[in-house]
C-alpha cells in the first residue's frame, strides 16, 4: 500500500475488528390481521490496526499504515408489513456512532506559556469519515383498488452529515459536517405481461417471458441539492482556502422495461 507521499509500505498489516450483534425479531398482525415484522438489531464493533484515509474531492487517500484504533456502535430499527393488502411497505431507523484515535497523530501549537516555546496536544477519537449519526428511511406502496397490474411507490430517505476536512493530511481537522441528505423518490409500474394468465394464447410470441412490468421513476422528486463532497480551492492572494460544494443531480426521470424468463 502507497502512503501519501507515494511510498510502498510493505509491511502494511491487514486491518482487524471483533463484532458483537444482538438481534430481535417480532412478528405481529394489525390493521385487520396483515403480517407485520419488526426486526432490531444492537452492535458493537471494536477495530484495531486501521489504516486511516481521508476524502480528497470524491478520491479515497489512505495514509498507508496501520497508525489507528477505533470503534464503532449504534443500533438498527425497522418495522414492515401490508399497510395495503399484498402491498409491502416499511419504515426504519438507523442510530451509529464510528471514531477512530490516529495514534501518531499531534498538533504541536507555539506559544509562551510557563517558559515553553511549544505545547504538543493530542486529539484523541475523532469521528470516522462513515460517521453518520442518524439514518431513516421509508418505503410504502400501493395499487389500484381493481387492478393491481398498476402499481406506485414512493420512498423517503434521511441522512445526517457526513464528517469532512480540508486535504492537508491532518486526520484531526476532518470534524466539519456535510449538510444532511434528503431525498424523495416516486415510481409507477404496470404489468404488460402475465406469463401466469389461463386465457393467454399457447402459441405466443412472449410464450417464454414471465413477467414484463414497465415503470417511471422520479428520483429525487422535490429537486433537493445534496452536497456529496467539497472541492477546496486556495485564493493565491490571501492565501486563504475555500470549500466548494459538489452537489449532486437535482432531478432525474427513469424508464425502466424489466421482463423474467
Amino acid at each position: 500500500m502507497r502512503n501519501l507521499d507515494g511510498n510502498v509500505n510493505f509491511d502494511v498489516k491487514a486491518q482487524k475488528s471483533f463484532h458483537a450483534v444482538l438481534g430481535l425479531d417480532y412478528n405481529f398482525k394489525a390493521f385487520k390481521d396483515r403480517p407485520f415484522k419488526f426486526t432490531t438489531e444492537w452492535y458493537y464493533k471494536n477495530m484495531w490496526d486501521l489504516v486511516p484515509y481521508e476524502y480528497d474531492n470524491v478520491r479515497i487517500r489512505y495514509f498507508g499504515k496501520n497508525n489507528a484504533k477505533g470503534y464503532a456502535y449504534g443500533a438498527e430499527f425497522r418495522l414492515y408489513g401490508d399497510i395495503v393488502k399484498d402491498a409491502e411497505s416499511w419504515i426504519s431507523l438507523g442510530l451509529m456512532k464510528t471514531s477512530e484515535d490516529v495514534l501518531d497523530d499531534q498538533i504541536l501549537i507555539k506559544s509562551k506559556v510557563n517558559g515553553a516555546d511549544s505545547t504538543t496536544l493530542y486529539p484523541g477519537f475523532i469521528p470516522r469519515p462513515t460517521d453518520s449519526r442518524v439514518s431513516f428511511g421509508l418505503y410504502f406502496s400501493d395499487y389500484l383498488p381493481r387492478n393491481k397490474n398498476f402499481k406506485l411507490f414512493l420512498s423517503g430517505l434521511y441522512s445526517t452529515g457526513l464528517p469532512f476536512g480540508p486535504p492537508d493530511q491532518n486526520r484531526y481537522g476532518d470534524t466539519l459536517r456535510i449538510p444532511s441528505y434528503k431525498r424523495v423518490d416516486v415510481g409507477f409500474m404496470t404489468l404488460l405481461l402475465d406469463g401466469e394468465r389461463k386465457d393467454r394464447p399457447r402459441y405466443s410470441y412472449f410464450r417464454n417471458i414471465k413477467s414484463m412490468w414497465l415503470s417511471l421513476e422520479v428520483f429525487n422528486l422535490l429537486g433537493i441539492q445534496n452536497t456529496i463532497s467539497y472541492l477546496w480551492i486556495q485564493d493565491q492572494s490571501s492565501s486563504r482556502v475555500y470549500a466548494v460544494p459538489n452537489r449532486l443531480t437535482n432531478r432525474l426521470l427513469n424508464l425502466k422495461l424489466v421482463t423474467r424468463f
